[in-house]
């Protein structure tokens, strides 16, 4: 799969294609959001796409080869790339407590599916 997102303004330069390795045939599941670690706090940031109009779309998850965990999850969002917050305010490109990713590879154990599914490691 390829990813490619170019300069804009929701994740700043983008990036150049990268090119990551599918594992299976299943389809892209959405996404809700991550568990990430801050100072060895966890807590949930929420995820959502965004289009090349600045629209907000759903992220998708698609589950990849890596060289450390074995698998992980490649989460993309639309032309844009991602958008992600912490406190639950609603989607703006300009809220400065919300932050552009063009996109994302996450652990399995740490990616929350839009139906509500916690995948173990």
């Amino acid at each position: 799969m390829r990813v490619e997102v170019l300069p804009n303004p929701n994740s700043g330069e983008g990036c150049d294609e990268m090119e990551f390795n599918v594992i299976g045939n299943a389809p892209p599941r959405r996404v809700a959001g991550i568990v990430a670690e801050d100072r060895g706090r966890e807590f949930r940031c929420d995820l959502t796409g965004v289009d090349g109009a600045g629209r907000f779309v759903p992220a998708w998850a698609v589950e990849i080869t890596d060289s450390g965990e074995g698998s992980a999850y490649l989460i993309t969002g639309g032309a844009w790339g991602l958008r992600v917050r912490k406190d639950g305010a609603a989607w703006d490109l300009a809220d400065g407590s919300q932050w552009g990713e063009p996109y994302k590879v996450y652990s399995k154990q740490d990616v929350i599916f839009a139906d509500g599914e916690k995948r173990s490691a």
